[in-house]
């Protein structure tokens, strides 16, 4: 009896290739692109407050700068992981855990500043860039 490449266990060799590709490109966009487009949305509202008082100015620059810090760490971790780079001292947790401080930080910091008009926009999409980086860096933390 003669088995057939397409019976044999594993199916289809292009078709199981094609789906780990399709399965990468989504894992892609959730891991680097999501957190890029919301990055980029908080920088886009941040440019455009204007006219506000120096202390909420002070606040909105740390938010950004902590915002801003913990997604370089996340595609500097994955440049590090596709590369396949081994030089790295730190694991993969610990770079996690300092994106966890990061964003939490950047979560707090809207907290002390006092309700303005001008900045609620810029405020909520830093909340959603960063609720959805802390929801990411755990997953990433847990995974490897």
């Amino acid at each position: 009896m003669r088995v057939t490449f397409e019976e044999a266990p594993g199916g289809n060799l292009a078709e199981r290739n094609t789906q780990i590709l399709i399965f990468s490109i989504i894992y892609l966009l959730i891991v680097w692109g999501v957190p890029f487009l919301l990055v980029s949305v908080a920088w886009w509202r941040y440019r455009q407050v204007r006219s506000i008082p120096n202390r909420d100015v002070f606040l909105l620059r740390a938010s950004m700068a902590f915002l801003t810090l913990s997604e370089l760490i996340l595609l500097w971790l994955g440049v590090i992981v596709l590369a396949n780079i081994r030089m790295l001292t730190l694991t993969p947790q610990a770079l996690g855990l300092v994106g966890v401080v990061l964003c939490a930080a950047s979560l707090l910091t809207p907290l002390a500043a006092k309700s303005n008009p001008a900045t609620t926009q810029a405020w909520r999409s830093i909340v959603y860039a960063n609720s959805y980086l802390v929801l990411l860096w755990c997953f990433l933390m847990l995974a490897h």
